[in-house]
């Protein structure tokens, strides 16, 4: 029937009557309070921070005042402030395209960034660094949502993964424009970026947990949790060795173990600013070595861990989370 961030409440009929059951989640780790206490600190600084006064927001007509979309709208305010308190400043927000209906649609998305959305509900890309787009569904996703209309959620869980996703994206323009500034490169599309593909995805990840942590006034752990506890246990055998390279993998684990990696590495660092330290250790200069030799060095520089000694530690630490 419902999840909030600790528990949840399921209605079952058995032989005609109903029956309650109220299932908790398990006790937060230890890695989990301290990134807790860390965000709990920093919420002040997040509400004292700005968003851009001007956002390029497009809305199909006759959804601008539909629940779904005034709180995706707001869901980009809070992703802003949230980067400008982690000290991420980005120029140039992107323009957003919020939609129900896919053809409305068409006109004004780049055909590669719709290939990724058909019906449901889906969050897109950064498409050429400078638009995001949203489908907020006009069918049943493959999530299962049984409610699907824009005006009502069926549960927190379905808040979430229509409202969260808006700030992964969010994330992602931190780090491209925290690089470019470390790099001196007005151009964020040539910057030089190194990224083990389960940094890049992880650091989105927990910061969209963040991000809405923040715009709907619950912890850090509840937001956690309701991000992990959709997760299974599929992505369990995959080391973060095998979703150490730049680009994206079919199997999609670098988004599922990049979450709880990023978690331990900041509850290791204790810092939250510590989600953009990698691109403030980056230079303009192309590095030498192999990609692992580049990525070990520039891991030790950014958080002054052992790359090898760490992903072992957080394969550990994934296979404990999303059992």
């Amino acid at each position: 029937l419902y999840w909030e961030g600790r528990a949840k409440v399921v209605c079952k009929k058995v032989k005609g009557k109903f029956i309650y059951e109220i299932k908790t989640w398990p006790p937060a780790s230890s890695a989990t309070k301290v990134v807790n206490r860390l965000f709990e600190a920093l919420r002040p600084k997040i509400a004292a921070s700005e968003a851009p006064a001007k956002k390029d927001v497009l809305i199909e007509p006759g959804f601008e005042s539909k629940l779904w979309f005034r709180d995706s709208v707001e869901a980009v305010d809070a992703g802003f402030k949230l980067s400008s308190a982690l000290n991420a400043k980005i120029l140039n927000p992107p323009q957003y395209v919020l939609f129900w209906n896919l053809a409305w649609a068409t006109p004004y998305v780049p055909a590669q960034c719709l290939k990724w959305v058909e019906n449901g509900i889906g969050i897109g890309a950064v498409c050429y660094t400078n638009q995001v787009y949203s489908a907020l569904g006009n069918s049943v996703t493959n999530r299962s949502f049984e409610i699907n209309d824009p005006d009502r959620y069926q549960d927190e869980e379905q808040r979430y993964w229509i409202i969260a996703g808006m700030n992964h994206e969010v994330g992602h323009l931190g780090q491209v424009w925290t690089q470019a500034f470390a790099q001196g490169q007005p151009d964020i599309s040539k910057t030089n970026d190194y990224k083990p593909a389960w940094l890049r995805e992880g650091v989105a990840e927990i910061f969209k947990a963040m991000s809405y942590a923040y715009q709907f006034g619950i912890e850090y752990q509840d937001a956690r949790n309701l991000h992990v506890r959709n997760m299974g246990n599929r992505c369990t055998s995959t080391s973060l060795e095998k979703i150490s390279q730049l680009g994206s993998t079919p199997s999609g684990c670098e988004y599922n173990n990049g979450i709880l990696a990023a978690e331990l590495l900041l509850s290791k660092v204790r810092n939250l600013e510590a989600l953009f330290y990698w691109e403030r250790s980056t230079s303009a200069l192309i590095e030498e070595g192999s990609l692992r030799e580049v990525q070990d060095r520039l891991f030790k520089k950014a958080f002054g861990l052992d790359m090898g000694k760490f992903m072992e530690e957080a394969d550990r630490y994934i296979k404990q989370e999303a059992s």
